[in-house]
């Protein structure tokens, strides 16, 4: 298949159907619930912040659903929702040290080969729960720095915070640092780590975003791509520095003098890292917006500029003829 244009953007219309009628019923009162409840070591719980702070962050897990809510003392609470109608149980509570780092980042599912476990970072800690408060502890000190993404690598888990690359199997023993990366700016965009379908390596965005490398999870298998910038977004895309598997490939809005913020694709080789297509041909940009969810049958819908047209909805299955 040729690269398409769909239809330009102003004139899709979406249409929304409303939902049945439903009745609205309280599940439970978890601010009684973490008022009540005393965690140890880690502090009791103070309730959620009054006005309805809203739920974040839901991970589904071994048959559960984790979530984080903040309570009124500024606390990070984790949560796990049982399948089915279960009641919502408070596994623990984090105080919010640091600021900058205090959060409960980027709950994740992985299995290190003993079962699921959901991973996450606090106050630049990784920490580890099967599920249950005396199952949830931390595993190893990571650093003192803001969390920009985590990524499951086969067994292993990968962790971008500060300026560095961490891997670990889940245990503190086997929690290494792979590598420090030069530049001035933390590793802290959102969706910029991205494990390959095969989950033999992860590609990310680095030296202040001016670089795609690659990872297997060892010092020596950690290397540059290429030299391309990674998009800086705008209004219209919160997470410009996506990355999205595509038919074995992994493709990304990449940005260079000659040709501007157009689509990317990269095969894990530097040869691979190229072009896909110049939608605006020279320095200017089409400035494509993607999404993973957009990949529909081996096909990613993507928003992006025209020559002369404007933003328009396009497709492409990765290759510079589909």
């Amino acid at each position: 298949m040729s690269m398409q244009r769909v239809s330009p953007l102003p004139s899709l219309l979406i249409l929304c159907s409303l939902l049945p009628s439903q009745s609205v019923d309280l599940v439970a009162d978890i601010h009684r619930a973490a008022s009540a409840r005393s965690s140890g070591p880690i502090g009791a719980g103070t309730g959620l912040l009054p006005g309805g702070q809203p739920l974040d962050r839901f991970v589904s897990c071994a048959g559960s659903r984790y979530f984080v809510a903040r309570t009124v003392a500024g606390r990070d609470g984790l949560w796990r929702l049982p399948a089915g109608a279960g009641t919502p149980q408070l596994l623990a509570d984090f105080p919010r040290l640091d600021p900058r780092t205090a959060d409960v980042h980027h709950p994740i599912c992985v299995d290190f080969g003993s079962g699921p476990r959901l991973a996450f970072v606090h106050s630049g800690a990784l920490w580890i729960s099967d599920g249950t408060s005396s199952g949830t502890a931390r595993v190893s000190m990571l650093a003192h720095a803001r969390v920009g993404a985590i990524e499951v690598l086969g067994r292993r888990l990968l962790v971008l915070i500060g300026r560095q690359l961490w891997v670990s199997d889940g245990t503190n023993v086997g929690t290494q640092l792979v590598r420090t990366f030069p530049g001035t700016r933390e590793l802290r965009e959102p969706r910029s780590l991205l494990a390959n379908a095969a989950g033999t390596e992860a590609y990310f965005w680095a030296e202040d975003l001016a670089a795609l490398w690659k990872t297997d999870g060892t010092t020596v298998g950690t290397v540059r791509l290429k030299y391309v910038r990674a998009s800086q977004g705008s209004l219209f895309r919160r997470s410009p520095w996506q990355l999205v598997r595509l038919n074995g490939v992994v493709v990304f809005v990449g940005k260079d003098a000659a040709h501007g913020e157009e689509l990317w694709r990269t095969d894990g080789t530097p040869a691979g890292t190229r072009l896909v297509r110049d939608f605006v041909p020279g320095p200017e940009s089409s400035f494509p917006g993607l999404s993973p969810e957009a990949v529909v049958g081996g096909v990613l819908y993507f928003s992006g500029v025209g020559l002369g047209t404007g933003f328009e909805l396009w497709r492409t299955d990765g290759t510079p003829a589909g």
